[in-house]
């Protein structure tokens, strides 16, 4: 940040940066730390707790959005539900967890790579569905109106 603030570097390069940051390191530093992840030290009942209350938190957020917001628009619910789930693991998490817990439970910084995907993989395409349905419905009204106007 403070790079492009004082104009270290230009645009041009962070958004070079930013390409290999979020294309190339990043993917690497996750698959090394989950192939060296020592997978029998893992507290499963913790990740399962932590996939509970984001599901938990995610129905809650779209079906409340469903029942107060009018119309009733599935995409806004599933856009909704995604935003309160979603958190900066990578670069907020790491950094308290490991300064927390290493001394004690270093595995426990380990575990941010394990708590991603249960967002990425899990609960987003539920709402990359609902956007999808609202996104069908939205155009199926609008051939339904132009098919009106027609005849």
């Amino acid at each position: 940040y403070l790079a492009g603030r004082l104009n270290i570097i230009s645009n041009f390069e962070a958004k070079g940066l930013n390409t290999f940051v979020g294309t190339f390191a990043l993917p690497s530093v996750i698959f090394l730390s989950l192939a060296e992840l020592n997978w029998s030290t893992v507290n499963w009942n913790f990740l399962l707790s932590i996939l509970i209350a984001k599901t938990i938190v995610f129905l809650s957020v779209a079906i409340i959005s469903l029942l107060v917001a009018r119309p009733v628009n599935y995409g806004r619910a599933g856009l909704l539900a995604i935003f309160c789930t979603q958190s900066n693991d990578f670069a907020i998490g790491y950094p308290i967890v490991s300064a927390l817990y290493s001394k004690i439970h270093p595995e426990y910084a380990s575990y941010i790579y394990l708590l991603a995907p249960i967002s990425l993989a899990i609960l987003n395409p539920i709402g990359y569905v609902l956007m999808e349905i609202s996104k069908i419905k939205d155009k199926n009204a609008e051939n339904n109106h132009n098919n009106l106007t027609y005849t």
